[in-house]
């Protein structure tokens, strides 16, 4: 019976690719890999591994029909091109709701079926569609979340009957199916699922019929701030500094006597910014072109200002030194990610700045899942987009508030 139901999944992302091509991008890199779970186990449904495993119980399967199972099968897909990896610092289970919510309500926008157990956002949320934003709602508004089911392992308990934790706030059922379960993705061979995300999302725009939901579900959020009162403001910090970080007898101090004893000057170190971009799936990437572009304009402005710039997700995307002669652009493909740690960005300017960096300039939701790093700068200005302060810069920080929308 496994061969047959994995078989009976098979033909179904077929007959939903005919009016969904996208499915069809993200499948053929999974199509092998199927494999039959129980309840037991914890899987009452389905669930989908982030290294692109499948994970079917059977007799789930057995009791949707055709449109149902599509359904399901579209949703898994959608978490695993999505980045919904469970490691983060919100409640798994809520976030785990948050995003059930978010892609069913694209699914059925785009007249996918979904069987009866499916959640959608409530009728009184009243804000946009993507997963922090639900998350942020359910856990102000708690009644509004789903009862939650008891682990076939643990009956609820939180312990096997060996004793041992269970593992159920991270595979526990949450809708259509169980999200994404972490993995072993040490494989160097893996899909590059951003890379798959973005030309999903390309074929979802231009293929087949009414994907359009789904288009948007998978394109990065775009963030309107005001990128340049924070940087401009962070250059004129600069700017305006007293070079005074070492005295040098190469430089006459200016309460020197012509004749008599010579008083050393003060000489500093060239003045020196860094921008870092957080790029966690919610910034577009010609955005991050556009600060780039600005930094630029404000180096011909500010002549002799060096400026570094870092990209980061939870690992950094990209890093270097700009130059006010060139015209930089980010060419890289990248979409989503499964979190946010800025410390492989502060590296990269500790190691490039060797710590004399003036002024640090940080565009970020602010959602660490920790404390911040240590700010390898004289000072941190923080460009925060979001609706909260998640994770508290550090004493002294400047921090800008800034908006979301459309640019």
């Amino acid at each position: 019976m496994s061969n047959a139901t994995i078989e009976r999944c098979k033909a179904n992302v077929a007959m939903l690719g005919f009016m969904h091509p996208a499915f069809l991008m993200i499948h053929a890199q999974i199509r092998d890999k199927y494999r039959i779970v129980t309840a037991e186990q914890g899987y009452g449904t389905m669930a989908m591994t982030s290294t692109g495993s499948i994970l079917v119980n059977e007799k789930f399967a057995a009791s949707l029909k055709s449109d149902e199972l599509q359904g399901v099968l579209a949703h898994e897909m959608l978490h695993l091109v999505l980045g919904h990896c469970r490691a983060s610092n919100r409640d798994p289970w809520i976030f785990n709701v948050a995003q059930d919510m978010v892609i069913n309500a694209a699914l059925r926008k785009d007249g996918i079926k979904l069987p009866q157990s499916a959640l959608y956002p409530p009728s009184e949320y009243t804000g946009d569609l993507f997963s922090e934003a639900v998350y942020e709602w359910l856990v102000k508004n708690p009644q509004h979340l789903p009862q939650k089911k008891k682990c076939d392992k643990c009956n609820g308990t939180g312990k096997k009957s060996d004793g041992t934790d269970c593992d159920c706030d991270q595979q526990g059922d949450a809708g259509a199916g169980c999200g994404v379960v972490n993995d072993d993705d040490s494989n160097p061979d893996k899909p590059d699922w951003k890379k798959i995300s973005i030309q999903a999302r390309m074929l979802a725009r231009s293929a087949g019929m009414g994907s359009s939901a789904i288009a948007a579900l998978l394109s990065p959020r775009v963030a309107k701030i005001d990128f340049k009162r924070v940087i401009r403001h962070g250059f004129e910090v600069t700017s305006s500094r007293q070079r005074r970080d070492f005295q040098t007898y190469a430089k006459r101090n200016r309460r020197s006597p012509p004749q008599g004893i010579q008083l050393p000057g003060w000489t500093g170190n060239t003045p020196s910014i860094s921008v870092v971009v957080d790029a966690s799936g919610s910034m577009d990437r010609e955005w991050i072109n556009v600060i780039a572009a600005e930094t630029i304009s404000l180096m011909r402005t500010f002549t002799g200002v060096k400026v570094f710039l870092a990209v980061h997700t939870s690992e950094l995307v990209w890093a270097g030194w700009l130059n006010s002669n060139d015209t930089w652009k980010l060419s890289e493909a990248f979409g989503f990610s499964g979190g946010t740690d800025p410390q492989p960005a502060y590296d990269a300017v500790q190691k490039a700045t060797k710590g004399r960096c003036d002024n640090l300039i940080h565009f970020t939701d602010t959602e660490f899942g920790s404390e911040w790093p240590s700010v390898p700068a004289r000072h941190l200005i923080v460009g925060a987009f979001g609706r909260n302060i998640s994770t508290k810069p550090p004493p002294g920080s400047q921090v800008i508030l800034c908006d979301m929308g459309n640019p």
